[in-house]
């Protein structure tokens, strides 16, 4: 919830924790079914993004082109390059970044 606010300071060390963020952000669950919890994953992922895109977008591939993470993961890799590519070609709208369609994974029938 606070890691869009904590991005919006440019944290001196927010460069060498970026990548790292994004990682466990990713993949990080939600466990105990907590009420927005997707949108403020994604607001969380999109601020890192937008304030370090040289060092995330690239990760952000990585994740997309990786075998190891579900299709789920992937895709969702997809859509935050598609809103951070977006932010970024919009400056006036990147301080506030709109909540993304979040993409669910169904299981199979």
């Amino acid at each position: 919830e606070q890691i869009p606010v904590i991005m919006a300071h440019k944290p001196f060390d927010g460069r060498d924790l970026a990548v790292s963020l994004i990682k466990e952000l990713l993949q990080l669950p939600n466990s105990f079914n907590l009420e927005g919890f997707d949108e403020k994953k994604s607001a969380a992922v999109q601020a890192i993004a937008v304030c370090y895109p040289q060092l995330v977008v690239p990760e952000l591939g990585v994740t997309v082109s990786s075998k190891k993470l579900s299709l789920g993961i992937r895709l969702q890799s997809i859509a935050y390059m598609r809103a951070v590519a977006s932010a970024l070609s919009n400056p006036t709208s990147s301080t506030e970044l709109k909540p993304m369609e979040t993409i669910t994974e169904e299981a199979p029938t």
